[in-house]
């Protein structure tokens, strides 16, 4: 028997190894449907609690650590609206597909453009050419030399720590709804509908509950939330 006869008959360790991953994923192909249904039910029920829990909190040190607590709650609610959104996780539900529709709208997710960017990072990842889109940019040390003393500023700013930690402002304001909206008007609505009702939502809480709540029931959590979520987003 030849070698290449060999070779085909006894696959590496490495295409053993590979092909027993993929076969223990199949107990996780199909959609425990009753799971999905506590795991979303959950969270965004403890979401809503930790928020009503602000506005009814004394203490401005109870409201902060509640507030962070909102704001990862709302990082699991994304986590699941990102799994929603790839047609994974409660397909064909009304009630599932308006929960998350409104949630995108209220965590500065609008769905169009969440949809567009996230999907073009999947068909593109590891790929230099388009990398800011969905993510961070990153270029060769090569690319880096040819870079204007401007570009390698832009650059350095975009991936800044404290360009990430501000999230809120950098990421989801402007790049997620501002920027998308005045870009292309009609075709991203959502992403000015999202900046519009974020805008009203901060306003009714100032008016009706004073700047402690607007502060720790809608930005604060939303600060945290929106941190960690551009960490993930560079660190992918």
């Amino acid at each position: 028997m030849s070698l290449p006869d060999l070779a085909m008959e006894s696959p590496q360790p490495a295409q053993r190894t590979e092909r027993a991953l993929i076969l223990a994923t199949r107990p996780f192909i199909g959609e425990d449907r009753a799971a999905s249904w506590r795991h979303t039910l959950v969270a965004f029920s403890l979401l809503a609690a930790a928020l009503a829990a602000i506005v009814l909190a004394g203490p401005i040190w109870a409201r902060a650590l509640l507030a962070v607590f909102a704001g990862l709650l709302i990082v699991r609610c994304f986590v699941l609206f990102h799994d929603y959104m790839h047609g994974s996780l409660l397909r064909g539900s009304r009630f599932a597909s308006a929960l998350f529709r409104l949630f995108g709208i209220l965590s500065l997710n609008p769905p169009r453009i969440w949809r567009e960017t996230h999907n073009y990072h999947h068909l593109h990842t590891a790929r230099l050419a388009g990398s800011h889109i969905g993510s961070y940019p990153v270029v060769t040390t090569g690319q880096w030399r040819r870079m204007s003393g401007r570009q390698r500023l832009y650059y350095r700013l975009t991936r800044h720590p404290l360009t990430i930690a501000a999230g809120y402002g950098t990421v989801f304001l402007s790049g997620m709804c501002l920027r998308p909206f005045l870009r292309h008007p009609r075709q991203n609505f959502d992403s000015g509908l999202a900046l519009l009702v974020h805008l009203l939502v901060l306003a009714a809480a100032w008016r009706l509950g004073g700047a402690e709540v607007a502060v720790f029931g809608v930005v604060l959590p939303l600060i945290v939330a929106s941190a960690v979520g551009s960490y993930i987003f560079y660190v992918q």
